[in-house]
């Protein structure tokens, strides 16, 4: 089989990762018109699409959350992963990991306590990711295997504390890393084929349902500001949003399908 060159796998990627941006922007507009009564704007649109379409956005705490929905700077840092990730992937094959988690906790730390005085994200870009990033590769490389108790333990004890202290704040996205990972592995270990199922389907659909739940939060009804049947409207809000979510990902997949995306 033909190896893959750099061009090829970054176009590849940015193609997939560019529609379903944009296939999140038109829910996100649909929404917003449903919450304000009121078209976004064309200039608006362009300049927060370029924003997130360069991951420039991402580089400054004022507009990292400011484009379309907050949770929408994550596709910036997916620009800044896919263009980074071939330098990452020999790094990790070559230098052992527990070394360079070390190496980038530091460097992460040092830029972090600079974010907290300038308007420099360090944790909107991908170098405040690198710790989970480097265990996603790892992964890759190795074969997954699943954190053992100890690690879960201290990965809890982690990101409690990291809550509280800045200089271990860099390490909270790896330690829920970690936690999620044993949690999800034990579930899949003792679940039956329908509950199994289930929960493979939510993570099959989580990236339509990641582009949905941000959008859907500024409908009135579901506002944090009306306070009114918290609880029913809670849960009210987690089946609305997987049956849309539903709904989303099958036109979705037809598009992509249909486009050859």
């Amino acid at each position: 089989k033909t190896k893959e060159n750099y061009l090829q796998y970054l176009l590849r990627r940015l193609k997939k990762l560019y529609f379903l941006l944009f296939f999140g922007i038109a829910v996100f507009l649909a929404l917003n018109f449903i919450s304000e009564g009121s078209f976004y704007g064309i200039k608006r649109i362009l300049k927060e699409a370029l924003l997130l379409v360069t991951s420039f956005g991402n580089f400054k705490n004022s507009t990292l959350y400011n484009n379309f929905s907050g949770p929408f700077w994550y596709f910036g840092l997916m620009v800044q992963l896919y263009l980074l990730f071939p330098a990452i992937y020999g790094i990790v094959k070559k230098v052992n990991i527990y070394l360079l988690l070390g190496i980038v906790y530091f460097a992460i730390t040092g830029l972090y306590f600079y974010d907290r005085i300038s308007d420099f994200s360090v944790m909107g870009t991908v170098f405040g990711h690198l710790p989970e990033v480097i265990l996603g590769v790892y992964f890759a490389q190795k074969g997954f295997t699943k954190p053992n108790l100890f690690l879960f333990l201290g990965s809890i004890v982690v990101f409690i504390v990291s809550q509280f202290y800045g200089s271990l704040f860099p390490l909270s996205f790896l330690a829920i890393t970690i936690i999620l990972l044993y949690i999800i592995s034990t579930l899949l270990q003792v679940m039956n084929g329908y509950y199994k199922q289930t929960l493979l389907y939510i993570g099959e659909i989580s990236m339509i349902l990641f582009v949905v739940n941000g959008p859907m939060r500024l409908l009135p009804f579901f506002s944090i500001e009306n306070t009114e049947l918290r609880a029913e409207r809670i849960f009210l809000y987690l089946i609305i949003l997987f049956v849309i979510s539903h709904i989303l990902y099958n036109i979705y997949a037809f598009l992509v399908k249909k486009l050859k995306v």
